[in-house]
């Protein structure tokens, strides 16, 4: 599994350097690590990972907090593992449902053990990565590559700062149909 939405071969084919050229793999492999996580703040996990959540029973459905999910891994309630029939779930919304009772009522009585992130990464989700990576790294570079020196609107400006780093609004498009519910808790 992929630790990390881009390479670094496919960052350094969107900054034009050369594969031959190693000298800043280390740096621009920093700087995907970083734009993971701002990625993942706007659309929910890509990259696939284990999570293990303990959710208050008494309700029919039970809404994991980092959807979408691409299985269950097990489902125990009150210490007892539940059978997979005794659950219906939608991964892509994060919602298990309780099939023939509600959950069991009590504060953090229903634990969920899942694989969060996307079998697939969508190619915009991997655009906007190469393009954060870009526009972040290249301001540090010196010169006139900062998104706010170019009057180009599509190079980078206006948009937004999220965790740290300038998230322009090209970017922000490309991830706005994978964009995570406001719903969430």
């Amino acid at each position: 599994m992929p630790a990390d939405i881009v390479t670094v071969e496919e960052v350094k084919k969107q900054l034009n350097i050369p594969d031959a050229d190693t000298s800043q793999d280390a740096e621009l492999a920093d700087f995907i690590a970083s734009i993971t996580d701002v990625i993942e703040d706007v659309v929910g996990p890509v990259v696939p990972r284990e999570v293990t959540e303990d959710h208050d029973g008494g309700t029919d459905a039970v809404i994991l907090r980092q959807p979408p999910a691409l299985s269950i891994t097990s489902v125990s309630e009150d210490g007892t593992t539940v059978d997979s029939s005794g659950y219906t779930v939608s991964l892509n919304a994060g919602v298990l449902y309780r099939t023939s009772q509600r959950w069991a009522v009590g504060r953090a009585a229903v634990q969920v053990v899942y694989q969060a992130g996307r079998a697939v990464t969508p190619a915009s989700i991997k655009q906007a990565a190469k393009e954060l990576v870009a526009v972040n790294f290249r301001s540090q570079q010196g010169g006139n590559y900062s998104p706010f020196d170019s009057g180009d609107i599509a190079a980078g400006a206006p948009g937004q700062v999220r965790l740290g780093f300038f998230v322009p609004n090209r970017v922000l498009q490309l991830l706005e149909p994978h964009r995570q519910g406001g719903w969430l808790p």
